[in-house]
């Protein structure tokens, strides 16, 4: 319902009762969407992360259980080498999961890989500044192995390698990830 001045006594009324009395609609409203987003393509990634830089895993911080079954987190120290989003900088605390099999290594969830010390990588996800830490989409998603910034890299017509530290293109892992921020959109929700 729109607001007018005829409705003002409602509207009075309303508020005496506690009742909100009218609403307003903006050009463009929102909704909020209780289903995941696509993030099966860099720019659906792009647009999802509010945070998303290349870094060099320097070495682990912290390894401990979580309360899931066979579930382990680790904190990894990052040097930051570029920030294609967000606000990332210098060395950074990032937060991974790990998963113990049952001969007791540990492994990634969904394709991805576990940093390792002195190894570069993309990382995509959110920054909590209350903890002071970084935590990439889970999956291959968020933390990816990566060359160095002025290699080459891209996959071919903007698809998304499920390897991609194996492609080889014509334009670097820096404007790659710099064109692909740019032209950022939102996915499609993820049906049940």
């Amino acid at each position: 319902m729109t607001c007018t001045t005829t409705a003002a006594i409602t509207a009075a009324a309303a508020l005496l009762l506690g009742a909100a009395a009218c609403t307003t609609q903006t050009e463009h409203p929102t909704t909020e969407s209780l289903l995941a987003t696509d993030l099966s393509k860099d720019e659906y990634l792009a647009a999802a992360s509010p945070e998303i830089f290349h870094g060099t895993a320097l070495r682990k911080t912290l390894q401990r259980n979580t309360d899931q079954q066979g579930e382990v987190e680790q904190h990894w120290q990052v040097r930051v080498d570029r920030t294609f989003k967000g606000q990332a900088s210098g060395l950074v605390t990032v937060s991974t999961l790990a998963y113990r099999t049952p001969n007791g290594s540990l492994t990634a969830d969904g394709g991805a890989v576990l940093p390792r010390k002195g190894r570069q990588y993309v990382f995509a996800g959110h920054h909590d500044e209350t903890e002071n830490t970084y935590y990439p989409f889970n999956g291959e998603t968020g933390t990816r192995l990566s060359p160095a910034l002025t290699a080459p890299f891209g996959p071919p017509q903007g698809a998304r390698p499920l390897h991609p530290h194996h492609i080889r293109g014509t334009q670097t892992v820096e404007g790659y990830w710099t064109t692909t921020v740019r032209q950022a959109k939102p996915g499609p929700a993820l049906d049940d």
